[in-house]
């Protein structure tokens, strides 16, 4: 039969029962939670962490991490100067315009030059590419504005090379321009260069600035096509014969020392006017020299009518004694023409007499011209008898 004071007795257990664990269960929450330290939230502004006069490389400064303020901050900046100083890294053209001027105020000597730089770097790195000359023209000259001028360089030469050679033609002929110019000829497609500065003669270029950007532009072209791209220079009319042979030298020493390529050698033998172009062969032998010099020594053997002939065995001889130096005197010694033999000894006494004059002497002996074996036997006797006090 049911029982109804017996029934009542159970539920109400089992409610004390509930109760009791939901006690517990609240005790223990309670105690997890006082055990864990309340989240300290971080102060974001948007900037990055930089250090000025230690400039971090791309991957760093384009981190997502927030700054965070040493306390206290340093020189008695504020928080926003810190910010503008520290974290150039996003600002608008203002925000890094009034970063100069209080570094400008606040720091002087090398720690303003150090910060100076520094914030110029990472405001161009991310800057409105069109806001960059602007900030550009507020430094004035010095290391900030050569550095920030390059990079600026740099991004015109992978995105607009044509932006790039506006703002060079605006800049005159300031000192850095010229760094200027190899750094966007180098970092754009050479052919743009090319048809924009060579081909219309760009007359609002500086000379050397125009010169800087077809040496970079021609130099990238050589080393994939040395005959074509030697022939398109010599073609060019819009520069001095002068540039033209100091271009066609840095063409050959830079694809040579990349390529090897027999076809370098062999264009500029196919040249006219040879006598115009020492300094190409002078480059065309120190790349070989510096690479395999037995074999640019037996190619020389085999033109020793060329007229640049005693040039490049200067420049051989100047790279070879640095690492054969008893090859490379005895090719000297086994040279039959004698303005050639002349011109390797030359480099023999000029490597051995100013730490070992004995050694040079018998090479002194051998010149033919009488006024330069006497203008060297003085030397090496006078550098004997300081050996001897």
């Amino acid at each position: 039969m049911f029982n109804p004071n017996k029934h009542f007795i159970t539920v109400l257990l089992v409610a004390i029962l509930v109760v009791v664990v939901v006690i517990a269960a609240w005790r223990f929450c309670l105690q997890s939670t006082e055990s864990i330290p309340p989240i300290k939230m971080r102060e974001t502004t948007g900037a990055l962490p930089i250090k000025p006069d230690l400039p971090q490389n791309k991957t760093d400064t384009l981190s997502t991490d927030p700054i965070q303020y040493p306390d206290p901050l340093p020189d008695g900046l504020t928080k926003d100067e810190y910010r503008l100083i520290y974290c150039a890294i996003g600002l608008s053209l203002e925000e890094a315009l009034k970063a100069i001027k209080i570094i400008q105020e606040k720091y002087d000597g090398t720690e303003q030059a150090n910060y100076l730089e520094a914030v110029a770097k990472r405001y161009v790195e991310t800057g409105v590419m069109a806001d960059i000359p602007t900030f550009l023209n507020s430094l004035g000259s010095g290391p900030a504005f050569f550095s920030g001028g390059k990079q600026y360089m740099a991004r015109c030469g992978k995105q607009a090379p044509l932006t790039g050679l506006a703002w060079l033609r605006d800049l005159g002929a300031v000192p850095e321009a010229k760094h200027f110019g190899y750094k966007l000829g180098s970092e754009s497609d050479p052919n743009i260069i090319l048809e924009a500065v060579d081909q219309s003669g760009e007359k609002n270029l500086p000379l050397e600035v125009k010169t800087a950007l077809l040496n970079s532009a021609y130099t990238k072209l050589a080393i994939t096509d040395f005959p074509k791209t030697a022939q398109k220079l010599l073609e060019s009319k819009n520069i001095s014969e002068e540039a033209v042979a100091s271009i066609l030298a840095n063409c050959a020493w830079n694809a040579f020392s990349k390529t090897l390529a027999s076809s370098i050698p062999d264009t500029l033998l196919s040249l006219p006017d040879q006598d115009k172009w020492e300094s190409a062969y002078q480059g065309l032998i120190g790349a070989w020299a510096t690479k395999k010099p037995q074999e640019a020594s037996a190619w020389l053997d085999r033109h020793s009518d060329n007229p640049n002939a005693a040039a490049m065995v200067s420049k051989l001889m100047e790279n070879w004694l640095q690492t054969d130096s008893i090859k490379a005197s005895n090719w000297v010694n086994n040279l039959k023409a004698t303005d050639l033999r002349d011109a390797g000894i030359r480099e023999i006494i000029g490597f051995t007499i100013t730490d070992s004059p004995n050694e040079a002497l018998p090479w002194i002996e051998q010149l033919s011209d009488p006024s330069a074996k006497a203008s060297y036997l003085d030397q090496a006797n006078k550098l004997l008898s300081k050996k001897i006090k």
